[in-house]
């Protein structure tokens, strides 16, 4: 549905810039959005802790559940998941509501959450696209369902792929429209730093500190070789890897 005349009022235009980072569940999002956050991003009062993250899954619950809400509205969840392109006056209202609530008159800020992916179209009728910054964060899938199936987010392994495969499908359509910088979680540790603090520095401002410490590899329990992937999602795999490749490439010969 098209913004009205009222609605257009709600476009966020004194915003500087807002961060938006993007992954499927598992796949390194909150190592990444704890990195931006200690580089000084403000992030709002997103998890700190949580039970299966002793550094929280950096996600503000509020916008989680009001993603998930619409998820509901439209016959959808998060592992069946389904990409929103009707939006109501009344959700859109909601939104600009809970931005406001959240980061008030804040010129420059970030938001974590893997719905995000699927409902990117109501946050670009709020803030204006050439606001946003885009990170993404791609994991190894086999690595990715042994960390739902630990967790019990699924039931089998088949399930857990083609959740995979949803959101990340999702994600490389979106980089195919929109400027996306890519991390590779199963990366080397101090090449990923570099290359966040790089990023940071050109794309936000000013960083809060020269070194990263987020990142912890006691915390990561699976990495898995490219070859393992299945060979039903080595394709998209690979093209996700190119992407991160390149992001690599762009920031380390500088």
């Amino acid at each position: 549905m098209p913004i009205d005349a009222d609605l257009n009022k709600l476009k966020r235009t004194d915003l500087t810039k807002v961060v938006l980072v993007l992954g499927m569940h598992r796949s390194g999002t909150s190592s990444l959005m704890g990195s931006l956050e200690e580089l000084g991003l403000n992030i709002g009062q997103a998890n700190n802790t949580s039970q299966y993250n002793s550094k929280g899954n950096k996600e503000i619950p509020d916008f989680r559940k009001w993603h998930d809400q619409i998820f509901a509205n439209n016959q959808a969840n998060w592992n069946q998941p389904k990409n929103i392109i009707d939006w109501s006056e009344t959700n859109l209202k909601e939104l600009y509501q809970l931005i406001k609530n959240h980061f008030g008159d804040l010129k420059i800020w970030g938001l974590k959450d893997p719905r995000l992916l699927f409902m990117i179209k109501a946050w670009f009728q709020i803030i204006p696209k050439k606001k946003i910054v885009f990170f993404a964060s791609v994991r190894h899938p086999i690595s990715v369902v042994k960390s739902l199936l630990k967790r019990g987010n699924i039931n089998s392994e088949k399930e857990g792929f083609l959740i995979w495969k949803k959101y990340n499908k999702r994600l490389l359509f979106l980089s195919k429209k929109f400027n996306i910088q890519f991390i590779d979680f199963d990366n080397d540790a101090a090449q990923n730093n570099r290359i966040i603090m790089s990023l940071f520095s050109d794309m936000i401002g000013p960083p809060a500190k020269q070194n990263l410490s987020f990142y912890d590899e006691r915390l990561v329990h699976s990495k898995e070789t490219i070859e393992s992937c299945p060979e039903s999602l080595r394709s998209l795999y690979d093209q996700l890897l190119i992407n991160c490749k390149n992001t690599a490439e762009m920031v380390l010969k500088n």
